[in-house]
């Protein structure tokens, strides 16, 4: 064999054998890019999937958030709302509680507290400013003896008004029964006159028709002195002579302006009270001050009652 020949097959050999190789590495490559394909095609479904994931988390994360904000919200509002409703009831509360108070102060006076009666605070400071008038305009006797001069004319009287202040502590001190007066020490800025009726009577303004004629008609029991101080013996004079002249002498009291009178059943005997304010009876000092009919009066006075009504 020729060395032409030899290395002609040779070549063919290595023809072929290349293009087996050649063969061999187009069907792998083809293999791999499949196997590439195959797995980029399932790692792709994966990132997806994954991505749809986070995205539904952050969604749901997001949603509960909101959620719970709204809630949160909704919760401080409702606070709110309960706070301020809280309030405006409590403001509203506490101006329904103090206008009953206001109205039950009128209607108490024109009304029956089982202690008095409208009628009965009405009669009290009647028949006290009556005599207070008799007494200013110079028109009542001074003792028992029907030709003794008149009292005086006064130059200032007030004219009396009803309190339900006074009223209040008058029955504090006649549920006690004690039928008679209390301690001044009790008492203090208070003048006090009491009374006992040994039956009942359920009329106010009877009663005090009746008391009123017992504490006024002490002064046409004895006289006083003309210059009409409340002097210790016009004090004592109940107990150095049996007369006491103290209920006059209170119902008198020119700067008494305010009284307030409570009645009270005790064991079939009816106790009367009445305070007085400014109280009288001061030691040394006048029952009133003489003079013409309204001349020392600071306010308005009709010379015709000799009342003064201070403004």
């Amino acid at each position: 064999m020729s060395i032409k020949v030899q290395r002609r097959k040779k070549k063919l050999k290595m023809e072929l054998l290349l293009m087996v190789v050649t063969h061999l590495l187009l069907f792998f490559s083809s293999k791999t890019y499949t196997n590439a394909e195959n797995t980029e095609s399932e790692l792709t479904p994966t990132s997806e999937t994954t991505t749809t994931d986070v995205t539904s988390t952050s969604e749901t994360t997001t949603t509960s958030v909101t959620s719970t904000s709204e809630t949160t919200m909704t919760d401080v509002t409702s606070t709110s709302e309960t706070t301020t409703t809280d309030v405006i009831s409590t403001s509203e509360t506490t101006t329904t509680d103090v206008t009953p108070t206001s109205a039950t102060t009128t209607a108490d006076i024109n009304s029956d507290n089982g202690y008095m009666t409208a009628a009965g605070r009405n009669k009290v400071v009647k028949t006290h400013n009556y005599r207070r008038t008799l007494l200013a305009t110079g028109q009542i006797r001074n003792g028992k003896n029907p030709s003794n001069a008149n009292l005086p004319t006064a130059a200032f009287m007030s004219k009396m008004d009803y309190n339900m202040n006074l009223e209040a502590q008058a029955i504090e001190h006649a549920k006690g029964c004690s039928l008679k007066k209390s301690n001044e020490s009790t008492r203090s800025g208070m003048g006090e006159n009491v009374y006992v009726h040994d039956t009942v009577i359920t009329d106010p303004v009877q009663l005090f028709d009746i008391v009123a004629i017992s504490w006024w008609t002490q002064i046409f029991k004895d006289g006083i002195n003309r210059q009409l101080i409340f002097s210790e013996n016009l004090r004592d004079k109940q107990a150095k002579k049996g007369i006491d002249q103290t209920a006059f002498t209170q119902m008198a009291w020119a700067n008494t302006n305010k009284i307030g009178c409570a009645v009270v059943d005790c064991s079939g005997k009816c106790f009367v009270v009445c305070r007085y304010s400014p109280a009288g009876n001061i030691l040394n000092q006048p029952i009133y001050r003489i003079g013409y009919v309204c001349n020392g009066c600071p306010g308005t006075c009709n010379p015709a009652d000799g009342l003064c009504i201070m403004t």
